[in-house]
């Protein structure tokens, strides 16, 4: 059997584990996957270390969902040569404008997690450039709907990473695209583990 490469999951914004569920490898495969928190620090870069603390040694990939995404991004530069592959999904690689961070803080209420996750997001570095860094298969994927984070910032992201990169538009998908499009994201989370275990193989 192949060797498969170790998985880091992200979950967004008052997310858990559950909004991967739908696309997540299944036990069967042998893969290690570990689903990191995104509301136990204040800032990316901790919330990074953190989630890297987790993984064996060596090689992983990291995929983010939506704030996940902006971790994941944190991890990328932290982590460097260990990163295997990349994956983007409903996310954006830019800082957050004025008027976001305003937003945010109208909302900043209720439980605990949930403003750490929103102080992290809007003190969060635009990290556009770290995506000119990476040389690895990499998944960048919306839901053509997406009003959170639309499109046009996933076809950014596309656009400056280098190598082997996809860049996908779900149909009939708004933010939540693991669970409102999760065959059509499995299929392309699929293809891109596979390119990132054949690359480790390599």
């Amino acid at each position: 059997m192949r060797p498969q490469t170790p998985l880091l999951l992200l979950p967004g914004l008052m997310n858990d584990e559950r909004v991967w569920n739908p696309i997540r490898p299944p036990p069967t495969t042998g893969r290690t996957v570990i689903t990191a928190q995104t509301h136990s620090a204040d800032s990316m870069a901790a919330l990074a270390i953190a989630a890297t603390a987790q993984m064996p040694a060596g090689r992983f990939a990291v995929a983010g969902f939506s704030l996940g995404g902006y971790v994941a991004l944190e991890i990328c530069p932290q982590a460097d040569d260990r990163i295997a592959g990349i994956a983007l999904l409903d996310t954006g690689a830019r800082a957050d404008a004025a008027e976001a961070k305003q937003n945010r803080l109208a909302r900043a209420i209720g439980t605990e997690g949930f403003v750490r996750q929103q102080t992290a997001a809007m003190n969060r570095n635009d990290l556009r450039e770290v995506l000119g860094d990476l040389h690895c298969p990499a998944l960048v994927l919306c839901g053509r709907e997406d009003q959170i984070t639309p499109p046009a910032l996933s076809e950014e992201m596309a656009q400056l990473l280098r190598g082997d990169v996809e860049l996908v538009l779900v149909p009939e998908s708004g933010h939540m695209s693991t669970l409102e499009q999760p065959a059509a994201v499995a299929e392309a989370f699929g293809r891109w583990l596979g390119k990132v275990d054949a690359q480790d193989e390599a």
